[in-house]
């Protein structure tokens, strides 16, 4: 995904490159879209609760984690 890698290299900050793939996946879901066991579980984690802890750690990483 183009905003992993732009989180990586120090285009996109770990929190807005959470929130951009937080809503990109959310909006594949709400169009029917098969997304991925990584993908729903990433989306699991941001919606509960764990929005803003993780959105923090990504951001103090500068990465996109996913948590299996």
């Amino acid at each position: 995904m183009k905003i992993e890698r732009d989180t990586k290299v120090g285009k996109l900050d770990g929190a807005e490159g959470a929130r951009q793939k937080r809503e990109i996946l959310d909006a594949l879901r709400k169009l029917g879209e098969a997304l991925t066991a990584d993908e729903e579980i990433y989306l699991k984690q941001y919606t509960e609760g764990g929005n803003a802890q993780f959105a923090k750690m990504n951001e103090s990483s500068g990465r996109i984690s996913f948590v299996i």
